[in-house]
């Protein structure tokens, strides 16, 4: 991976084509399809997990994250499909064994919880990231990538650190912290230990909770977390 920022940003923006690419060869052709026919009816943007595995050439995802510039009616293109209510105020949809969640960008919590009222979303969708590896949403309409520089110091350092630090489930923040540096030996930044372990000792907690609900099992018990507080602490 490039050393400097600027060689860094401009890696990124080279890599929108082959990203679409790549998306046209995990994503089975019938939902790229739907994905296709809604963002001629509003703006899709990707991001999250996806992206991130790309740039850490990781060939693997669990799900497919959307957040769309309006509403459409969700079960007109996912009739045959499981659908609920996620806990950001979005869709969660089993697709052919594929977990989606697409949320509608005004009624997202991240929206809600920063009173905005207008914006660019393509420039706005990625700063309501809590985590760095987030910080950047992929346009299908314009087949572009949109991202910050927490971003690209991601790529940089291989670190993970905090963007925007409101957050609806903390506790989720903990166990995602624990998942992603192990899973992917990722360095946590000192900002981001400093409040892990702030809303550790500090808050009540129900991980079990978080866990069924973010993986369906429990992934970590109560020891492996206060190992990992005690690793990181020490």
């Amino acid at each position: 991976m490039a050393k400097k920022l600027n060689e860094i940003e401009i890696l990124v923006e080279s890599k929108s084509k082959d990203f679409y690419e790549y998306l046209q060869n995990i994503i089975p052709y019938s939902l790229m399809n739907i994905i296709n026919s809604i963002s001629q009816e509003t703006n899709v943007y990707l991001f999250s997990g996806l992206i991130r595995n790309y740039f850490l050439h990781v060939d693997d995802y669990r799900d497919i994250d959307l957040v769309l510039d309006g509403n459409i009616d969700i079960h007109n293109y996912f009739n045959n499909s499981k659908i609920k209510i996620n806990s950001y105020g979005g869709y969660k949809i089993t697709f052919e064994n594929i977990s989606i969640d697409i949320w509608s960008a005004k009624e997202s919590w991240a929206y809600k919880a920063q009173n905005v009222f207008d914006f660019d979303l393509a420039k706005f969708i990625f700063q309501t990231a809590y985590f760095n590896f987030s910080a950047i949403v992929f346009s299908f309409n314009e087949k572009k990538f949109y991202y910050s520089k927490y971003f690209l110091r991601f790529l940089q350092n291989r670190k993970i650190d905090i963007v925007f630090p409101l957050n609806k489930n903390y506790d989720l923040c903990i166990i995602n912290t624990i998942y992603y540096s192990e899973k992917y030996g990722l360095k946590i930044s000192n900002h981001l230990i400093n409040e892990v372990v702030k809303y550790y000792y500090n808050q009540n907690h129900d991980f079990d909770y978080s866990q069924k609900n973010h993986f369906g099992y429990i992934k970590y018990d109560s020891k492996a977390i206060a190992d990992f507080i005690k690793k990181i602490t020490s």
